[in-house]
């Protein structure tokens, strides 16, 4: 167990963030048509129209304690209407309902804290675990549906992220709000069916194709892209006022590169070019990624190609990033399809690759490109390095161990990457070897 958590814990990790992207414009409502049998409502969000962290009802007539918090007369009526609610028990829900006791338009938070509703908690659950008989009973009991003609279509967000596509199908047919957001959940989790259902409702165009990038159906996200660049056209008169514009595309490409996903990937730069300004980065990130055809995709680049200069920085940044992560498939790429400009990192590469334990992407740079003393101090240094790098992502204790009665142990592992020492701590720490102390070495 201990080693599988070691090896956990070597692994790298991508932090993909989709936040809810949004226009400078003011809000403005159209409607697109996307194909000769389907029109999709566009709303464009300003940052005045994001969400803010008070009472969404505020000014608005509710019921329940005169409008405000107050403590519950019935605990234990509302933890059974919940459990029922939660395990989709609808009988037992709209027996409770019946229960005058049950004050369900109690607000169970302060006021100064938030605002949810004692039946909010039992329809949120209910669309969250797809419980359609329960929502159906929510819905028809007297004035609940009234309750939700201020939402910001959260309830149906809930149905979307989780995939129940029946649920989404009652809270539309119900006129349940429907958020901007709502296809962006269901995207993110790569729901086609129910972005399907949501194709002709308001939404966050940027905040959809942003979620798309990261593992979408490719179908849904031709849809999108054709969507947004009929937007772009709608809007081209009041964007071309503006003295700066944020390129979404270049952030669409880096989440599809970053995530590996190639027919996206594809489709995004059908009618893009990456710009010089964020060619590189992305280089980085397909690199790091490890896709062959992603790699290809982005260094296909006219902003590359066409610049000798780019294109000698590109190699070099992937070769680099590749001899640090062990990718060896974008190694042999670049020392296939681009050897003279491969061949000015060679030295620098070849050192990389030693010191994170990356040695078969060593040999194949100086197989096919360029000669290293293999013997000289420096590189016996990134040897050693490597040799522990190794160990620690196989947690090998046994091997760690023997390497670390080097005398000059502690003066080599301050010569590694923060998230490598990391690494070695971990390691040193599963051994029980007493060596975390190397964690804390000073790095050079």
């Amino acid at each position: 167990m201990q080693q599988q958590l070691l090896r956990r814990r070597a692994c790298s990790t991508v932090l993909v963030l989709l936040a809810a992207a949004a226009t400078s414009a003011a809000a403005k409502d159209a409607e697109i048509q996307i194909t000769p049998n389907m029109k999709m409502q566009v709303k464009q969000l300003s940052m005045d129209d994001l969400p803010k962290p008070s009472n969404p009802y505020a000014g608005k007539a509710y019921a329940g304690c005169e409008g405000g918090y107050c403590t519950s007369a019935d605990a234990e009526l509302e933890a059974q209407f919940w459990r029922a609610a939660g395990k989709g028990k609808a009988k037992a829900v709209k027996k409770l309902l019946a229960n005058e006791a049950l004050n369900i338009t109690r607000n169970i938070v302060p006021d100064s804290e938030g605002f949810a509703r004692v039946v909010d908690v039992a329809v949120w659950t209910a669309s969250a675990n797809g419980h359609v008989d329960v929502m159906k009973v929510l819905l028809k009991h007297p004035g609940v549906k009234d309750l939700y003609k201020y939402e910001d279509g959260h309830t149906l967000d809930l149905a979307a992220m989780a995939g129940h596509k029946a649920m989404v199908q009652l809270l539309l047919q119900e006129e349940m709000p429907v958020g901007p957001s709502a296809m962006a959940h269901a995207a993110h989790y790569n729901h086609s069916d129910i972005m399907g259902l949501l194709v002709s409702k308001p939404m966050d165009l940027k905040a959809a194709m942003q979620a798309i990038s990261g593992g979408g159906n490719p179908k849904m996200a031709s849809v999108i892209i054709q969507a947004l660049k009929m937007s772009e056209a709608a809007n081209a008169e009041e964007n071309a006022k503006r003295q700066t514009r944020h390129d979404f595309m270049a952030e669409y490409v880096q989440i599809a590169a970053t995530k590996g996903n190639v027919e996206v990937l594809r489709q995004l730069l059908a009618d893009y070019d990456i710009p010089w300004t964020a060619a590189q980065h992305l280089v980085k990130s397909a690199a790091e990624n490890g896709n062959r055809d992603v790699f290809h995709l982005i260094m296909s680049a006219k902003s590359i190609q066409q610049d000798q200069e780019e294109l000698e920085e590109a190699v070099g940044s992937a070769l680099k990033v590749a001899a640090e992560t062990g990718q060896e498939a974008i190694a042999d790429y670049l020392i296939q399809k681009h050897p003279n400009e491969a061949k000015q990192h060679c030295k620098p590469v070849v050192f990389r690759a030693f010191k994170y334990g990356h040695f078969n992407i060593a040999d194949a740079m100086t197989e096919e490109l360029c000669s290293v003393d293999k013997q000289g101090a420096k590189l016996k240094e990134a040897e050693w390095l490597g040799k522990l790098a190794v160990a620690a992502r196989e947690g090998d204790a046994a091997a760690a161990k023997e390497l670390l009665q080097n005398p000059d142990s502690n003066k080599l592992v301050a010569k590694l990457q923060h998230r490598m020492v990391s690494i070695m701590s971990a390691l040193c720490a599963a051994t029980g070897s007493g060596l975390g102390k190397l964690s804390r070495a000073p790095l050079h």
